[in-house]
């Protein structure tokens, strides 16, 4: 099994609606072979690099998402491993934790701010 996981088609998956284009079929091999050669790498890596091939007429939004689609339908159909695409763009979210209460005490008592406002009639 390579990195990118076993080569599939649609045939290959069950209750596959209808088969794919050719050029569809072109351009997920293409997806797989820059996969391959650039992981980790963004979607956006991905179009560039099929702009340079010739599989994009350019990079406007609907070309890209275009190429986003047809690589999350891979994803989905584990013909492409979901770790090799990343996005930086995205933080990752955590949820605050500490090693016990004092701790939560602590932060909140640095957090506290008292407002200076609170008993005026209006705010200006």
């Amino acid at each position: 099994m390579s990195a990118v996981g076993q080569t599939k088609t649609s045939g290959d998956l069950p209750n596959a609606p209808r088969g794919k284009a050719q050029k569809t079929l072109e351009m997920e091999q293409a997806i797989l072979e820059i996969v391959e050669e650039r992981n980790p790498i963004t979607v956006r890596g991905v179009c560039y690099a099929l702009f340079t091939r010739g599989f994009l007429s350019g990079m406007n939004t609907g070309e890209t998402q275009k190429v986003s689609r047809v690589m999350t339908a891979m994803r989905e159909n584990d013909i492409l491993d979901w770790t090799l695409i990343v996005d930086g763009s995205r933080a990752v979210e955590t949820v605050k934790m500490w090693g016990d209460t004092s701790q939560i005490i602590e932060a909140a008592v640095m957090q506290y701010r008292r407002d200076a406002w609170q008993d005026q009639p209006a705010r200006v």
